[in-house]
């Protein structure tokens, strides 16, 4: 997920009042993105915009994420998501949007980030964040218009996750967490103020590599971020 150029966002048509400002994904024919606005007082939502025109494509009522498999032919959405509670994961062809399959999964924070499809093994990854956790929960693919099974479940500290990806082969499942918006200082350190570092080696974030290759998840491998900074760095 990456932001909007500010000179770009008024290319694009407005949804409920609001014009985008990041990108989920964007379809591979590299003619359609899925994009989000921000509603004062209110989750975000998501809509599907074309890119050379800026007109809104699909709106589909109370999305809050949308992403395609990887070669277009289907689009995943999360809808109607009530915080700490359930969402409504939907699976539906394109362009032509036939429901394919629908079925609610477990809101663990308040609010959906990603949903991702493998390319190989029927299995589509959901990402959702609390105040100081993120959690990513892997299902198979909707198959009738209700119904899916939980394949498992992750929680990793810091709600800060940047983007959740499968590798090309659909045989892990990657998504990086920054460790936290002042994380080149101690802890404590700044009481809240952007401050320089006092320097040494930091955490920056971590690397979360979930293996995937049956079908399911086993293996989780974590690598830590680490970065050596010198008295007075700033980002």
């Amino acid at each position: 997920m990456w932001g909007i150029p500010e000179n770009e966002v008024e290319a694009f048509e407005p949804l409920e009042g609001q014009r985008p400002w990041s990108v989920q994904q964007v379809h591979p024919s590299r003619k359609l993105a899925a994009l989000e606005i921000s509603i004062p007082g209110s989750e975000p939502r998501a809509g599907v915009w074309e890119l050379s025109s800026g007109q809104l494509a699909w709106a589909p009522s109370e999305a809050q994420v949308i992403s395609w498999n990887t070669t277009g032919s289907e689009v995943f959405a999360i809808t109607k998501s009530k915080p700490y509670q359930t969402g409504s994961l939907e699976r539906y062809s394109w362009p032509g949007r036939e429901l394919l399959g629908r079925s609610f999964i477990r809101l663990a924070g308040y609010m959906f980030r990603h949903v991702r499809v493998s390319p190989t093994s029927g299995i589509v990854a959901v990402s959702d964040i609390c105040q100081d956790v993120t959690t990513v929960a892997l299902y198979a693919t909707p198959e009738r218009p209700f119904g899916t099974r939980r394949l498992g479940e992750l929680v990793r500290p810091s709600n800060l996750i940047d983007e959740l990806e499968f590798g090309p082969g659909g045989t892990a499942l990657v998504w990086p967490i920054s460790q936290g918006v002042l994380w080149w200082l101690a802890d404590g350190a700044s009481g809240g103020e952007y401050l320089p570092s006092t320097g040494g080696s930091y955490r920056a974030g971590e690397l979360c590599i979930w293996e995937t290759s049956g079908g399911g998840p086993t293996n989780l491998r974590v690598i830590d971020v680490l970065a050596d900074l010198p008295p007075g760095w700033l980002p």
